[in-house]
């Protein structure tokens, strides 16, 4: 079953019948999952974008034009601007990666900081419970000052 925009399929839903739509990899991811996950081989799931979004991605802004006025003037035998362009692919590359990497460590400092408000507002119920225990005298201050 594709998802409704039919933009991705799962690993579950792809054979290598799907070859054309997914490509090679996915094809073959797809196979794995379906043949190795029921006899208890753990694989991960996951999804593979199939090649219409991918024409459909090139096609959005012009991006296909684009690429092809920058790839006019490219001589693949020019080793010179192939050098060039793996090089800034490998920029864009560890860019992405970067930004990546940035993103999940604000998300784990998210993360800490919600978990120390839960621990401050823990701490500050049993200060308020041992105060009030304090103040009925079914504790002393040691109490208190413990609870602190």
């Amino acid at each position: 079953m594709t998802t409704p925009t039919g933009y991705t399929l799962d690993f579950s839903q792809i054979t290598l019948v799907d070859l054309p739509r997914v490509g090679g990899k996915n094809a073959s991811l797809g196979e794995l999952f379906n043949a190795l996950g029921p006899k208890g081989v753990p694989v991960l799931d996951g999804f593979a974008t199939t090649a219409e979004t991918y024409r459909r991605l090139l096609q959005e802004n012009g991006l296909e034009a684009r690429l092809r006025t920058l790839f006019a003037d490219l001589d693949p035998e020019d080793l010179g601007q192939l050098e060039m362009i793996a090089q800034y692919r490998a920029t864009v590359v560890l860019a992405f990666r970067e930004v990546a990497d940035a993103l999940a460590a604000q998300v784990r400092l998210v993360e800490q900081r919600k978990a120390q408000e839960a621990q401050v507002a823990a701490l500050q119920d049993a200060l308020h419970l041992a105060t009030l225990h304090y103040t009925i005298g079914l504790a002393n201050y040691i109490e208190v000052l413990d609870a602190a």
